[in-house]
């Protein structure tokens, strides 16, 4: 609230990124408190999560990348909320009502005062006028264990794991459709096929 006016309930944004590139570093994220053994994740993993397969493979492997993905797929212990991390974006729009999203966070810093105050007018101007400032990353980020990098080489193969992950984010890119690169040419592909169609029942 800000000189007598209140804001608006409805005022609900978010910023999102290519569907694809959210999924490999969310993995790369849950590898990395996988191995770490951190706090609260521990426990579950001597666990529930001993039924998941891709850890029994080589840390930083292909192998690894893809059982995990078959994991997705098919293991229900990938309910645990860690799994978040790769679950698709478009998950938000059953629960929130959006007046609008930010379709990159390449230049989140620049564009979110902007986006805020173009979708929320009644947002106080100290918030929509000044630069949202960079809190740094998450320490996976630097790929400490090639688990990031064995990912985006699974992908950049373009074969049946990759047109998993196309299929896995179908929903996401029907749903956001500002992205700046649009939808990569592989699942373009994967989409336009009849498999695809039938699965779909066209």
């Amino acid at each position: 609230q800000r000189k007598g006016r209140v804001l608006k309930a409805d005022c609900t944004v978010t910023a999102i990124r290519d569907p694809i590139s959210h999924f490999l570093s969310g993995y790369n994220e849950i590898e990395h408190r996988w191995i770490l053994q951190t706090r609260g994740w521990k426990d579950w993993m001597r666990t529930v999560g001993q039924g998941l397969r891709f850890a029994k493979h080589e840390v930083g492997s292909k192998a690894r990348f893809e059982t995990f993905l078959m994991d997705m797929f098919s293991n229900h212990a990938t309910k645990h909320w860690m799994f978040d991390h790769v679950r698709p974006q478009s998950g938000v729009l059953s629960r929130y009502k959006l007046t609008g999203y930010l379709p990159t966070i390449h230049n989140l810093t620049q564009d979110w005062p902007r986006f805020l105050g173009d979708n929320c007018p009644e947002m106080p101007y100290n918030i929509t006028s000044s630069p949202m400032e960079a809190m740094g990353q998450h320490n996976s980020s630097h790929d400490p264990h090639g688990t990031y990098q064995a990912s985006k080489e699974v992908w950049r193969n373009q074969g049946p794991y990759a047109q998993a992950l196309c299929l896995m984010h179908a929903i996401d890119y029907a749903c956001w459709d500002d992205l700046p690169h649009g939808i990569p040419s592989f699942c373009q592909n994967v989409y336009s096929s009849p498999s695809f169609a039938n699965a779909m029942g066209y």
